[in-house]
């Protein structure tokens, strides 16, 4: 067998030693990444909560439209039975009043 030689002993060391180095190296960069994950984690978080407020929002609208649509077929209806174009055109004029003056009322004021 050969004898080690301090220069090999020296040699050794110094790799253990970058390894070492090139390890802790690796770890900080790793503590940097969770770090960071943790911060978007929160902001993503916050935008999942935001997201639901306003799924929240359009259900509530769905709900309102979906009772709007139910009145379609009474007044299709209604518009079969009519038998002259008199009380077509006062139901026409009727309900155009009546849509606006829903629209102003529903408005809310500057």
């Amino acid at each position: 067998m050969s004898t080690i030689t301090e220069s090999d002993i020296k040699n050794l060391t110094d790799l253990i030693n970058r390894r070492f180095d090139e390890i802790k190296t690796d770890v900080n960069a790793l503590k940097t990444d969770v770090n960071e994950l943790k911060t978007n984690g929160v902001k993503m978080s916050e935008q999942i909560k935001n997201l639901e407020i306003g799924q929240g929002e359009i259900k509530g609208k769905l709900a309102a439209l979906a009772l709007h649509s139910q009145k379609i077929p009474d007044l299709a209806e209604k518009v079969g039975e009519l038998k002259n174009w008199k009380q077509i055109g006062l139901t026409l004029i009727g309900a155009t009043i009546g849509s606006v003056i829903t629209y102003l009322v529903k408005t809310p004021n500057p």
